[in-house]
């Protein structure tokens, strides 16, 4: 469902505030193909009005070695999408079990550009296929 900017900066806003370990993924969404960027997993470690920074730096026991993390620009996006398990097509039942039982909630970031960073706010951060 699409939704404001203020309604977006309500979720990160929340999810900041209750400490939410989040999963992002990055994309390019060119007209032949999706090139997926980045993935990672973290907390948010800043908000302002005008970007998110999310990073592992406060988790000592999540993947040993680089940190990694990543900047989204709220003020360049061009739309924000919530969305949850309760959202998903019916003939899409295996997608719907895997979001119900992993996440409480996605908020998908647009930019102009055809780039999207999806957050995924997860239930269960000790079933995360995490190297040790």
């Amino acid at each position: 469902m699409n939704i404001s900017p203020e309604e977006a900066a309500g979720i990160l806003r929340n999810w900041r505030d209750e400490n939410r370990r989040l999963r992002f993924h990055t994309f390019q969404v060119p007209e032949e193909a999706i090139d997926y960027l980045c993935s990672g997993l973290g907390w948010i470690e800043e908000l302002t009005p005008f970007m998110v920074r999310i990073g592992n730096r406060n988790d000592k026991g999540i993947i040993r070695g680089d940190l990694y993390g990543c900047i989204v620009s709220l003020s360049r996006a061009t739309g924000f999408v919530m969305w949850d398990w309760r959202n998903v097509p019916p003939t899409e039942e295996a997608m719907k079990k895997s979001l119900h039982e992993g996440y409480d909630m996605s908020l998908t970031i647009e930019f102009g550009s055809g780039a999207r960073c999806e957050l995924h706010a997860v239930k269960f951060g000790h079933e995360l296929d995490i190297p040790e």
